[in-house]
This record gives C-alpha cells, structure tokens and sequence, in this order.
C-alpha cells in the first residue's frame, strides 16, 4: 500500500515533530484513504497557517486557550473552515466555550493507541505502556487518578 505522506502540510513547529499529532497524520496519510478524496480537503492539524481553495477540515490537538487557535475566535474566520475534528468530547466542549466554534460544524473522533493484541503475546512478553502529554494538558489529573485506580 503507497503513503500520502507528501500531502501532509509541513511548518516550522511540525517539520522535525514526532509526537501525537504527527502520528495520527501518518495515521490518516498513511494510504488506507485513496489519495483522490485526500487532494480534496485541506486537513489542518492545530497550527493553522495558510488556507487554500479546497474543503477545510480543522483538526484540534491543542487546548483552545493556545495561541495557536486564538483565529478561531473570529467569527468570520471560523466561516472558512468547512469541519472541525476534536479527540474528546471534552475538547469539543471547550473549543465551543472558548473560540465559539460552532457545535454543528464539529465531530469528535477519539484517538488511541494502537490495541495490543494480547492472545498473540507470550506469557513471558510485558505490556508496558507510558502515556506522555505536555503539562497544560492535564497532567496535574494523573497522580490523583492513579492513586484512585489503584484504590
């Protein structure tokens, strides 16, 4: 199966980037979606730089308070992105409380890690997994939640 890597839109804060984000580009360019319906749309991953002539799909892997996201509080702005996507419900809510965005205009498509396929490890296999976000994304959460979960 062929990549659609080249059509990823590339700036000065992703170019050398591997974290979330560019992962779920890989993710979506990655050619499981026919590179015909890709050159159709302007996906644009959180940094919103130049805008063309195709459909705008916004894709939001940032808070709404970034700086990053401040045009979105422009009504008029927000007029020229045709979709926006959010990774949580909770993020959706908070781009509508903070920039406006407009609740018919968005979706939530949760993102994970890929599923361990656990009938097809060994026993002697571990699973280990670390999550890792930057701090003003919730990471003060976690020390309290895993004293819960281990409650």
């Amino acid at each position: 199966m062929e990549n659609n890597f080249d059509l990823i839109e590339n700036n000065e804060t992703n170019k050398n980037s591997a974290g979330g984000t560019e992962l779920m580009q890989r993710r979506i360019y990655g050619g499981d979606i026919p590179r015909e319906l890709l050159e159709q749309v302007q996906i644009i991953f959180s940094r919103i730089r130049n805008l063309d002539d195709r459909k705008k799909i916004f894709y939001a892997h940032d808070l709404p308070e970034d700086p990053e996201s401040s045009r979105l509080s422009d009504p008029m702005f927000r007029k020229k992105i045709d979709k926006f996507v959010f990774v949580s419900n909770w993020q959706m809510e908070k781009y509508h409380e903070v920039r406006g965005v407009e609740y018919s205009k968005s979706i939530v498509i949760k993102n994970a890690i890929d599923p361990i396929d656990v009938e097809k490890r060994t026993k002697s296999e571990k699973i280990r997994f670390i999550y890792h976000t930057t701090p003003h994304r919730g990471l003060e959460l976690l020390v309290p939640v895993f004293i819960r979960l281990a409650e």
